[in-house]
């Protein structure tokens, strides 16, 4: 899998405009070098008619040409030797009139050696973090900052393994999940108390999904209902649905916590059963429990989150209570 065309198309205009600028900056810079020093305009001019007179020695032989192209070598460096004398005269580095590229290793053109620059590769995985927080900005968060040593050793609620070994468990999954991703897994519902690591988990496997070239979106539960609210009234809100449907993986936060009406249930009722019918992946995190969920949303809706969802339940002790 790889990132879109259009988001490739986006990184390269970024990577093109970057090279326009460093090119357009040299040439202003030359151009005011060339007021102030008369002496730099027949060198340059020099430079620059024997680099483009080496296209001649192709319509040699072999032997003219080599002699030809030597001569045009020694012209060239010995103008350019003479430039940089006169820039030093000025008190000016001898790179003063070179483009100053955004990236010395491919020269703002995005390749470099025949391979992609790791300048692009970057530049990618940033708007590709840009697009997923479009609705609520979040952190990149590391599977490698997860720590057991908050959870208890206490039995859980079913008495069946302890605490810290049900998280254990927990989040081997989620890495799994992430670094093994595919746009049709299974869709996760977590569920828990507030600060048991819900939300850093589902941001960790942002950050890996994402850093594996899917397309991410990231939405806290009342920001996009809000949002989706403006969006139907004409406030300036752009509607979010069809970005949503079209992203591999959507990350849901904090289903509960929305100012709830009945526009907002039956949207995120349509959300939530318009990727399921296109087996496309989805996380909800809740501190609701399901028999709350079932209270708070309509059935078809509570039925297809706690039916159709894997879920993970999260235990423990309020994480930011205990790093406080």
């Amino acid at each position: 899998m790889s990132y879109s065309p259009e988001l490739r198309r986006r990184a390269q205009q970024i990577v093109d405009d970057r090279r326009v600028e460093a090119k357009t900056d040299a040439d202003r810079r030359e151009a005011d070098f060339s007021a102030l020093e008369s002496r730099y305009a027949p060198l340059a001019g020099l430079i620059r008619k024997t680099a483009h007179s080496t296209v001649n020695a192709l319509t040699m032989e072999p032997g003219k040409a080599q002699s030809f192209l030597e001569e045009l070598s020694v012209k060239n460096l010995a103008a350019q030797e003479e430039v940089k004398k006169l820039l030093a005269e000025h008190g000016l580095p001898e790179n003063w009139l070179e483009p100053r590229y955004t990236c010395p290793l491919c020269n703002d053109r995005g390749n470099a050696g025949g391979r992609v620059c790791v300048c692009y590769k970057t530049l990618l995985r940033e708007l590709a973090y840009k697009d997923a927080g479009r609705i609520t900005p979040f952190q990149k968060s590391s599977f490698d900052e997860f720590s057991l040593d908050f959870y208890p050793d206490r039995p859980t609620k079913n008495g069946r393994t302890s605490v810290r070994a049900q998280m254990a468990s927990v989040f081997d999954y989620c890495k799994s999940y992430a670094e093994n991703f595919r746009p049709s897994f299974d869709s996760l519902l977590f569920t828990g108390d507030p600060g048991l690591g819900k939300t850093f988990l589902s941001l960790c496997i942002a950050d890996t999904v994402i850093d594996r070239g899917f397309t991410v979106l990231y939405a806290g539960c009342p920001d996009l209902a809000d949002i989706l609210n403006d969006a139907r009234f004409g406030k300036g809100a752009d509607d979010p649905t069809d970005l949503i449907a079209d992203c591999d993986l959507f990350i849901l936060d904090d289903l509960g916590a929305e100012f709830s009406t009945q526009f907002s249930q039956a949207a995120l009722g349509s959300i939530i059963s318009n990727r399921l019918a296109k087996n496309a992946s989805t996380i909800i995190s809740t501190n609701l429990t399901p028999a709350q969920i079932e209270t708070k949303y309509p059935a078809r809706l509570a039925s297809r989150v706690l039916g159709e969802y894997r879920r993970m339940s999260f235990e423990g002790d309020d994480i930011r209570r205990l790093d406080a």
